[in-house]
């Protein structure tokens, strides 16, 4: 948790940023308010136990050692990763890295019965942290899977998750800002720069 003198340097950093003066942890079973996107884990398909790191960068996310992608609906109604594979594999704590800078992030998580550990950080320096309590849930009740935890009111670009039971599984990541693939971007480009040649053309 933050010391008095840091929590006053963030709250300074959050009003000339236009952000709420104190940051808030996300501890609920929506996530954040009005999400620019959810990264479901749905929209690549591969095979369960596939190590997951930088697959879903043209979403804006990757991940700092591998977690684990899986297909397994007594757990999570939907595609999820998970930071452990069917052969024991396992890291912990782990990241989720975003391409732009967020004010608020959220994902729904499950881990065995204890408290995790959330950190957001900003270029690799902590800003905020908060312990919580997570479970699991499975059929036929999923109640549990809709519990999300993230961070809102403050700047960040990472999350590390650790977990006080070994084990978790996360799904429907939310962010606050999306990331639009470059390749977007160099389309848009030389799409302008081919109606300007054109226009050039017709006035010669």
């Amino acid at each position: 948790m933050r010391s008095g003198l840091f929590a006053t340097a963030l709250a300074l950093g959050a009003v000339g940023s236009g952000l709420p003066a104190s940051a808030a942890p996300v501890i609920n079973n929506t996530g954040i308010s009005a999400p620019a996107e959810t990264i479901t884990f749905s929209e690549f398909t591969f095979a369960t136990g596939t190590p997951i790191t930088n697959q879903f960068a043209s979403l804006g996310v990757t991940f700092s050692s591998s977690l684990y992608y899986d297909v397994q609906p007594e757990f999570f109604p939907t595609d999820f990763l998970a930071n452990f594979d069917l052969n024991g594999d396992m890291s912990n704590p782990d990241s989720i890295m975003f391409a732009s800078d967020q004010t608020a992030a959220a994902f729904a998580m499950q881990t065995n019965s204890g408290t995790s550990t959330f950190t957001a950080l900003l270029n690799g320096t902590p800003v905020e942290s908060f312990n919580a309590s997570t479970d699991d849930s499975f059929l036929p009740d999923l109640s549990n899977a809709s519990n999300f935890y993230g961070f809102s009111g403050i700047l960040f670009n990472q999350i590390e998750i650790t977990s006080g039971t070994t084990f978790f599984q996360i799904d429907n990541l939310q962010l606050s800002n999306t990331v639009h693939e470059p390749a977007t971007f160099a389309l848009l480009g030389s799409g302008l720069l081919g109606l300007g040649l054109f226009r050039r053309k017709r006035a010669q």
